[in-house]
Formats: structure tokens, sequence, C-alpha cells
């Protein structure tokens, strides 16, 4: 778990067609070429530290919680147990870095100009609820 937080986690996108098979194993990649698109890269740490300035919430931190933990708080509030799943090995692969690993050995060039830091729309739309 420390690892992920020691290694950059790209969380902005300059658009939606990064190919999703790209983080998972079971995808079939022959004759697939993916294309990153990436405008910032931040720790998970750095992202609450941004978004909590954002919302007037300064200390918000992210939280590390077990496998075990995350499914039965997404069992309990939103998702069957088939479909919650999929977000926990998600969260599991972000933080042990097993995620973003094609990513790193394709890394964009070039950043995107579009920054989390800059973002607006999400502070007024948290404010508005």
């Amino acid at each position: 778990m420390v690892l992920a937080e020691r290694r950059k986690t790209s969380v902005v996108w300059d658009t939606w067609r990064v190919d999703p098979c790209t983080l998972w194993s079971s995808c079939d990649f022959v004759g697939r070429k993916v294309r990153y698109l990436a405008s910032d890269e931040l720790t998970c740490n750095e992202l609450a530290g941004i978004i909590g300035e954002a919302i007037g919430k300064p200390d918000l931190k992210w939280v590390i919680v077990s496998d075990e933990e995350m499914q039965s708080a997404l069992i309990r509030f939103v998702m069957s147990k088939q479909i919650a799943v999929g977000p926990v090995e998600m969260n599991a692969n972000l933080h042990n870095g097993s995620f973003v690993e094609d990513y790193y050995r394709n890394r964009p060039a070039v950043m995107g100009k579009a920054k989390i830091k800059d973002e607006k729309e999400f502070a007024a739309a948290f404010q508005k609820n």
C-alpha cells in the first residue's frame, strides 16, 4: 500500500478514449495499441488535498481501507455483492500499482493543460448539495 503513495497516479484524463482493457489482464491485447492522454499525475493524498481545499475541508485525507471494509460498505449502501467485487478489485490494483503499470510504461510525452487544481465545477456542485 505504501507503494501507491510513492508512485504518481494519473487522475485527470483529457479524453475518454483510453481503452479500459489496458487495465485488466483478462482483455485480449492482440492488435491493440493504446495512447494515453493525461494532463495531471497526482498521488491519492495530493488529490484529496486539492479537493479538500476546493470544498472548504483543507484537512481532507485519502484513507486506505481494507478490501473487506470497502466491499462491506459498498454492499451496505449501494451494491450487490457480485457488483461490489469490481470496484474493490480496481481499488486494490490502484494501491498495489498494477492498475497503472501499463500507463507508466507508455506515459504520454506531453501532458495536457487541464489541471485538477484549476477545476472549479466540482467545488461549485459540491457546495450546492
